[in-house]
């Protein structure tokens, strides 16, 4: 169970980090925001 345990949390803490730095990069810089609403 320790592999296991340990691949859950490896998953948990790249899902976190992947989104707090999306929420950065979308914070930082505000063309990201311009674009994504062009593409709509």
């Amino acid at each position: 169970y320790l592999a296991g345990s340990f691949l859950m949390f490896l998953a948990f803490l790249t899902v976190i980090g992947v989104l707090i730095s999306d929420l950065a990069l979308a914070v930082l810089d505000p063309r990201i925001r311009l674009q994504g609403g062009s593409t709509k």
